[in-house]
């Protein structure tokens, strides 16, 4: 139905998980809980997120009263224990399986991007997939729910959220070959705009970290050629290769 709407071929945009219906909650750093997603997004905070989860239902005011009282660790417990892992899409495993390449697209992280890595079976599809190239892009600028966070520290969380949040033992090169970090390339630009590198040496595979200026002139934005188009190039060489 969204397809024909926007014109786009049908299966061209498919939910990454089999429909299941869940709420996201965060806990950030401090043991405060941000009940609904608005919380998390909200511009006027600076929130620096400790942990997401997904709820079969919304916190009423007092469960939000009683997981404060908790504590930060009290209430990390509580919330994974009611944690809700929708099943992957078996028609995106198929795709997955066929893909010759699969990017991980910047964004909203903790609203957005995070949540869906916790699709269970997402991380195990990924990962079976030997042979396509697997990019992780990184944010340009910050928001509000990555307050202080470096790229590397968006890397990292990505892999904890596609191991199931540490639970399965997948080798990250399986999920991720190369990670993709801007970098603005002018001295004084950064700020407090600019998402910072972080410390690339601490990554375990720092040869497939690929640095450069990848916006769109200072749109914000990434620039698509600059971004995808060497990979997109490589694998229209090797199909030419194949069919020769």
């Amino acid at each position: 139905d969204y397809a024909a709407l926007v014109g786009l071929t049908p299966g061209l945009f498919e939910n990454v998980t089999d429909g299941t219906n869940a709420h996201l909650v965060a806990l950030d750093v401090d043991g405060r809980i941000l009940a609904r997603e608005a919380d998390i997004v909200d511009a006027t905070r600076h929130n620096r997120i400790r942990d997401i989860y997904l709820l079969a239902s919304s916190l009423t005011v007092d469960e939000v009263e009683t997981l404060q009282r908790l504590g930060g660790n009290g209430a990390a417990g509580a919330l994974d224990a009611r944690g809700l892992r929708p099943r992957l899409n078996p028609r995106r495993a198929d795709a997955i399986a066929k893909a010759d390449l699969i990017v991980y697209a910047p964004g909203t992280q903790h609203s957005s991007l995070f949540p869906s890595y916790l699709t269970a079976g997402l991380g195990e599809a990924i990962a079976a997939n030997l042979g396509a190239t697997k990019l992780l892009i990184t944010n340009i600028q910050a928001d509000a729910e990555i307050a202080g966070a470096s790229a590397v520290d968006i890397i990292g969380r990505a892999v904890h959220y596609l191991k199931d949040k540490g639970r399965l033992a997948t080798p990250t090169p399986a999920l991720v070959t190369h990670y993709l970090v801007n970098d603005p390339g002018t001295p004084g630009v950064q700020g407090e705009t600019y998402v910072p590198l972080g410390r690339l040496d601490t990554l375990h595979d720092p040869r497939l970290v690929r640095v450069g200026q990848y916006e769109e002139g200072v749109t914000g934005r990434h620039d698509a050629s600059k971004v995808l188009g060497p990979y997109v190039s490589e694998l229209l060489r090797r199909q030419r290769v194949r069919r020769r």
